[in-house]
């Protein structure tokens, strides 16, 4: 079905000596892992890049660098901007749009969760531009993965008509699993209702 949702498809092998259904499977079953993978990690760094535009392309300073002092983000909607006057700690306003004043505090430890009505943001350690820079990474990567689900459809319809074999094969396999047949000896394994143990 994975293969089959391919957007774009090879044209399919009707016949080939080497084909080997369990290692084509497998391959399958791979490049879908990879590229949920892959998905899940684009979508994590859009939403990382939007949260993080605001604030602008920065890099943290060493800590030696402000004695030790950090930086502490907070996105202040601007209808609660009165709550900085009553702040103790030095803060700056770095950006103002029509909904939020974007406020970095300088503290050597975390402030207390109440310090401002909103809860701190997290920005991460990594740059607006390291992050630009993973995303086109993980773009490239998930066409290089699409490559090899498109390369693996010309195995479709070998696929297909091995699948039949595959299920009559797994079939006996479990069947086999339920009996044990040896030399005068039959077992069955199933459920009988407890009240019924004596008649057996």
């Amino acid at each position: 079905e994975y293969l089959r949702r391919t957007p774009n498809k090879r044209r399919t092998l009707r016949h080939a000596e080497d084909f080997d259904i369990h290692q084509t499977v497998g391959q399958t079953l791979a490049n879908r892992q990879q590229r949920r993978e892959v998905r899940d990690r684009l979508d994590a760094l859009a939403q990382r890049i939007r949260e993080l535009e605001p604030w602008g392309d920065f890099r943290f300073p060493p800590p030696d660098a402000l004695s030790q002092v950090k930086l502490w983000f907070y996105m202040l909607p601007v209808n609660q901007q009165v709550a900085l006057v009553e702040l103790r700690l030095p803060w700056q306003i770095v950006h103002r749009d029509n909904r939020h004043a974007y406020v970095v505090v300088l503290s050597r430890e975390e402030p207390a969760n109440d310090l401002l009505p909103v809860p701190r943001t997290h920005t991460g350690s990594k740059s607006l531009s390291q992050l630009r820079q993973e995303l086109e990474e993980a773009e490239i990567e998930l066409e290089e993965v699409n490559a090899r689900r498109e390369a693996l459809t010309r195995w479709l319809y070998l696929m297909e008509q091995n699948l039949h074999r595959a299920e009559d094969a797994a079939s006996l396999a479990f069947a086999l699993e339920q009996t044990l047949d040896k030399e005068g000896v039959f077992a069955v394994q199933g459920w009988l209702p407890q009240g019924d143990v004596a008649k057996l």
